[in-house]
């Protein structure tokens, strides 16, 4: 039903006839109590058919206008590709003939895909909803989609992995403060998350999918992503400073301490690493090359507060 309400609020046409009718009940029905005479009401009558009259004039000039430019320009890729066509003719009538041709069937195919684009419909999605969805609808049932460039890409033997956040709040509030061993299964996350993919999806997109829900990371998992990205960070010192890089559990222990946003995942380590761990490493490194130190070793700890540390040598 919402999803009816919003297509209907956002077409133009189907606004601005509402729009006219509610004027023409206003002047019926408010003209006495406004005390309007019959003279006032006939001319915010007119007013009103001239304005529409303008504003649809308008709209049709400039979508004419971009209809207009938009032959133009398929003439003239049509043109310039016409001595391509034409290269087996021996003169000059045949590559005129062979060029209108070429700009015939190409004015033919636009017109036909912008009809189909424009009359589609899945369901309730037309126009530029259904110009996003069948082509996923093609590569599902036909294994091939056809690119920019009219050229048919190949997706069969691919697996296609798409990730949504729909349902992630329910997903949180069933699995939070619970043990392992308390978790839902994956399956009544499934249940859990269906009915709410339901209304952001169409059944049909679901049934060519398979839901795979996901739980919150844990601090075990988080502590072994924080690793790994130190190991990056160690990685970089290495290569543009030639220098050792370390660091204690207890940095660890703290950046782990500041994930304190469970939905966020590992997004806050990247923000907490590279927001707050990286720029003070950075001063810290410009600070001594400025003094003309050589920097051989950098290690990084964190105190009680968990406030970090560095010792750089």
């Amino acid at each position: 039903m919402m999803r009816r309400i919003w297509y209907f609020i956002t077409d133009s046409h189907k606004v601005a006839v509402v729009g006219f009718v509610g004027f023409l009940l206003f002047l019926y029905l408010g003209s006495a109590a406004l005390e309007l005479t019959l003279l006032w009401t006939l001319a915010a009558l007119v007013a009103a058919l001239v304005g529409g009259g303008i504003w649809y004039g308008v709209r049709w000039y400039r979508g004419r206008r971009a209809s207009r430019a938009m032959e133009a320009e398929i003439s003239g890729e049509a043109v310039a590709a016409a001595p391509v066509a034409g290269a087996g003719a021996t003169d000059g009538s045949d590559a005129s003939a062979a060029a209108r041709a070429e700009v015939n069937a190409i004015r033919e195919s636009m017109l036909k895909a912008i009809a189909t684009i424009k009359g589609s419909r899945m369901g309730m999605v037309s126009g530029a909803r259904a110009l996003y969805e069948l082509p996923w609808f093609q590569v599902f049932d036909k294994g091939v989609m056809d690119d920019a460039e009219g050229r048919e890409i190949d997706f069969r033997n691919t697996i296609i992995i798409a990730t949504s956040n729909v349902g992630s709040a329910a997903m949180m509030q069933a699995c939070l403060n619970k043990p392992a061993d308390q978790l839902p299964t994956p399956e009544e996350l499934e249940e859990l998350l269906r009915p709410q993919l339901m209304r952001q999806f169409k059944p049909a997109f679901l049934g060519r999918m398979k839901i795979v829900p996901f739980y919150p990371l844990g601090d075990e998992a988080l502590a072994s992503i924080i690793g790994l990205k130190l190991a990056r960070i160690g990685q970089r010192v290495r290569d543009n400073h030639q220098a050792e890089f370390s660091y204690e559990p207890s940095l660890v222990e703290a950046v782990l301490a500041r994930c304190t946003e469970v939905d966020s995942g590992a997004r806050s380590v990247d923000h907490i690493l590279n927001g707050t761990l990286l720029p003070e490493i950075a001063e810290a490194v410009l600070a001594r090359m400025a003094d003309g130190a050589a920097i051989a070793r950098i290690k990084v700890g964190a105190g009680r507060n968990g406030q970090f540390k560095y010792t750089i040598k």
